[in-house]
């Protein structure tokens, strides 16, 4: 994620806002009804879960959910199912799941219905506006799938998601997936978009949006479809985001030794954002002045920022996106790493930019504000959904890059990506903490 202010499971913590290891998500399929038009949304959301031991007791997230219904099945009940009574905590944004008979240990199914109201506060699923521009859009990082669907919230438990949504015909549905297929009911004024699964991917990934959006030609490059999307006409401003971004999945390969892991990459500009980009898989929602320019009226300043952003969220897709941090407290792990090799790549692929100059200037202000009382280190302790959000700072970014930086110069460029390299290999589609970064770096660089 770019800041705007800068250019397995771990048990329950005694606060209570941690979630129980009882049961894992494999799997989740999401279906929304939603407009833009619309206060409110209707959800479904079906869960196939793995049971690690025998409860009655199921306790997930959810905050501003108001469940319908909750059924939870598993092969001894022979399709059966059965209802289970719901609690939620809105402090703790927890929903608790009792049955009547308990859960054996193995695989189960869980279905919740329910009903949310669609956001005003650019979180969740909210109404981003503009003037007469208006679409659906998610942000889920930190803390906020559980307002879409209930869920288990927390980097470490990692899933594939699968969107079907249905809204006006009209419109535009994008989601992590590619689209399957489309289909108007004949019945009624609507249509129904359904997507493919993603591989595991952490909650805070998930991302869908819902408008009257258009986008660039689609670009190809390695396999892979690329396209920038926008609203009031402005698709064809985005070309040279999408160009850059197939330049840059070369480099990416390249420089990991792995393939770029998902099936496609939208870039969307919306019209009301609060973070400058957000590295969803496979849908990576922006603000409209980092992702869109008009080739005739664009600035060097201009163009450079945006290359930079589209790099480090790109960046994202491997470092955060396919190996992930276990817990908010390594958030470093995708920030500060994302940021330093943003600027790497960009230096090589455009050596105009002098991007490194620029890097000196944030690494200034970062160290700015390490030099308040208020500062903190790069690792830091988090326990509420607050304490995460708090985490997106020029410490995080900036300090934190700029340790990378010196860490490469120090181990050599070889050795450090060597190890990144086994990194990658260790944990794809799983979590990570710094201790297993510094252990493959150290084995490389046989320090």
């Amino acid at each position: 994620m770019w800041p705007v202010g800068l250019a397995g499971a771990v048990p329950m913590s005694e606060n209570g806002y941690r979630l129980p290891t009882t049961a894992s998500p494999r799997h989740y399929h999401i279906e929304l009804r939603a407009e833009p038009d619309q206060v409110e949304f209707e959800g479904k959301v079906t869960v196939h879960l793995e049971v690690h031991e025998p409860t009655q007791e199921l306790t997930l997230h959810a905050n501003k959910l108001s469940v319908d219904e909750a059924i939870v099945d598993w092969e001894g009940l022979q399709g059966a199912g059965l209802a289970a009574k719901h609690t939620l905590d809105e402090q703790a944004e927890q929903l608790t799941l009792t049955l009547p008979r308990e859960i054996p240990a193995g695989e189960a199914t869980l279905e919740i219905t329910y009903r949310a109201p669609v956001r005003r506060d650019m979180a969740g699923l909210y109404l981003s506006a503009d003037g007469d521009e208006r679409c659906l859009v998610t942000q889920c990082e930190a803390t906020d799938a559980r307002s879409i669907f209930p869920c288990w919230d927390e980097p470490s438990f990692k899933a594939k998601i699968q969107w079907t949504i249905t809204t006006d015909p009209g419109l535009t549905v994008l989601a992590n997936g590619q689209l399957q297929e489309r289909v108007q009911d004949p019945e009624s004024r609507l249509a129904t978009w359904r997507f493919e699964a993603t591989p595991p991917i952490s909650s805070y990934l998930a991302a869908c949006c819902i408008g009257n959006l258009a986008s660039t030609d689609t670009l190809e490059e390695r396999g892979v479809p690329f396209r920038v999307w926008a609203m009031g006409g402005r698709e064809a401003w985005g070309n040279h985001a999408n160009q850059f971004a197939g330049e840059l999945i070369g480099w990416y390969e390249d420089y990991f030794h792995t393939d770029y892991p998902y099936s496609k990459y939208d870039q969307v500009a919306v019209p009301s954002f609060s973070f400058g980009a957000m590295e969803n898989v496979g849908l990576v929602v922006f603000r409209p002045t980092l992702l869109l320019m008009d080739p005739d009226a664009t600035s060097w300043r201009h163009n450079k920022r945006i290359d930079l952003v589209v790099a480090h969220e790109f960046a994202h897709m491997w470092f955060g996106n396919l190996v992930t941090m276990a817990w908010w407290d390594d958030l470093w792990l995708n920030e500060a790493f994302a940021e330093w090799i943003a600027h790497k790549v960009v230096d090589d692929l455009v050596p105009d930019h002098q991007v490194w100059l620029e890097f000196m200037g944030r690494t200034n202000q970062a160290l700015d504000t390490d030099a308040l009382e208020s500062t903190h280190a790069i690792y830091h302790p988090v326990e509420t959904p607050e304490e995460a959000t708090e985490m997106f700072d020029a410490i995080t970014y900036g300090k934190g890059s700029a340790v990378m930086r010196m860490l490469e110069a120090f181990l050599t460029e070889n050795a450090f990506r060597a190890g990144l390299r086994t990194y990658m290999d260790a944990f794809a589609e799983a979590n990570a903490q710094g201790g297993d970064l510094w252990e493959h770096l150290a084995k490389a660089s046989k320090h």
